[in-house]
C-alpha cells in the first residue's frame, strides 16, 4: 500500500521534468520605447528596441524603420532616425513646462504604440538644495576613504500637485590591465541611484549621501589622491519616477537568485518602456 501511494508522486516528477527551452509561453513582439523629455536639452531623442521572449539568448534589436511622431496637442513632429536613435533638435519643437505631448510610433511586425506625458514645473534653488555636512574618514587597507557627506533639504511649502526627485551620485573609476607587459588604463563612470522620493518625502526624511571623493595615507590628511564626483538630482514626472524607481529595485537584486521578479510599470499603450520627463542638475563634489 505504502508502494502506491508513492507512485503517483513519481509520476508527478516525471511528468515535471523538461528543459526551460521547450516550455512554450504565450509571446508576441512589442516595441519598447525609452524617452526622455527635457526643456534644458539641446535634442530630443527617442529609443525603439523590439521585446525579447522570457526564455532567450537572443541580443536586444533595434528598430530603424518605425515612423516616430511627437505632438503638443497643437502642432506635431516626425523624428528621423540617426545613428540608432530618432531624433530632432529642440529648436525645431520647443519643450515648455505644463504642456503635455503624445508621442506616437509604429513600424512593420509591431502594434502601434502611443505615450502621453505632462513636463512638470522645474524646482528652483531656493526650494530644493542639498547642505554640505563636512567630511568622513573610512579606514581602509592601506589608508583611508574620504567621503563627503550631504543632506537634502526642502526649503518651502509643498506645492499642491507633488513633485518627484530621484538622488544620485556619479564616481570616477579607473581601471588597469597589464598585458604582454604594457598595462592599459581605462577610465569611466559608474552611477547609483539611492533615494527616490516626493518633495513631501524630502522634507520629512532630508535624505543624506556620502559620496566618495578620494583616498588619504591618513586621517585628515591633505594629501589626497583625488577623484571626480558628483551629486546627481534628477526632477521627473511620475511615469519617470515609478519607472526607474522600480528598474532600480530590479537591478538591486540581479545576484539574487531567490528574489522575486519586480514588475516594471509602463505609460506606454500597446508597447513596453517609459515616455515622461526630466530635469538633470549634476553638482561636482571636490
Amino acid at each position: 500500500m505504502r508502494k502506491l501511494l508513492y507512485l503517483p508522486l513519481l509520476w508527478f516528477l516525471w511528468g515535471c521534468e523538461s528543459d526551460a527551452d521547450s516550455i512554450l509561453i504565450p509571446y508576441k513582439a512589442k516595441m519598447v520605447l525609452e524617452c526622455y523629455l527635457n526643456p534644458s536639452d539641446p535634442v530630443i531623442q527617442a529609443t525603439l528596441q523590439s521585446s525579447l521572449p522570457m526564455v532567450s539568448s537572443d541580443s536586444v534589436l533595434g528598430i530603424p524603420d518605425a515612423i516616430v511622431q511627437l505632438s503638443d496637442g497643437t502642432k506635431s513632429i516626425t523624428l528621423p532616425y540617426q545613428k540608432g536613435v530618432y531624433q530632432i533638435n529642440t529648436r525645431q519643437f520647443p519643450l515648455s513646462a505644463g504642456t503635455t505631448y503624445t508621442l506616437k510610433a509604429s513600424a512593420p511586425g509591431y502594434p502601434a504604440i502611443e505615450a502621453n506625458c505632462t513636463i512638470p514645473p522645474r524646482a528652483t534653488n531656493t526650494m530644493v538644495s542639498w547642505k554640505d555636512n563636512g567630511l568622513s574618514y573610512v579606514q581602509r587597507f592601506r589608508g583611508y576613504r574620504v567621503y563627503r557627506n550631504y543632506e537634502l533639504q526642502w526649503k518651502v511649502a509643498a506645492p499642491a500637485d507633488p513633485l518627484y526627485f530621484g538622488l544620485g551620485r556619479r564616481t570616477q573609476f579607473v581601471d588597469t590591465t597589464t598585458v604582454d607587459g604594457r598595462d592599459s588604463v581605462t577610465v569611466g563612470f559608474n552611477t547609483y541611484w539611492d533615494h527616490f522620493q516626493t518633495d513631501r518625502e524630502i522634507a520629512q526624511n532630508k535624505p543624506k549621501m556620502q559620496v566618495l571623493i578620494g583616498r588619504t595615507s591618513e586621517s585628515d590628511s591633505t594629501r589626497l589622491t583625488t577623484r571626480y564626483s558628483e551629486l546627481l538630482l534628477l526632477q521627473c514626472d511620475k511615469n519617470v519616477f515609478d519607472f526607474m524607481r522600480n528598474v532600480q529595485i530590479q537591478q538591486r537584486n540581479t545576484y539574487n537568485p531567490f528574489a522575486e521578479a519586480t514588475l516594471i510599470p509602463s505609460n506606454v499603450k500597446n508597447g513596453l518602456g517609459v515616455f515622461g520627463a526630466i530635469y538633470l542638475r549634476r553638482t561636482s563634489v571636490q
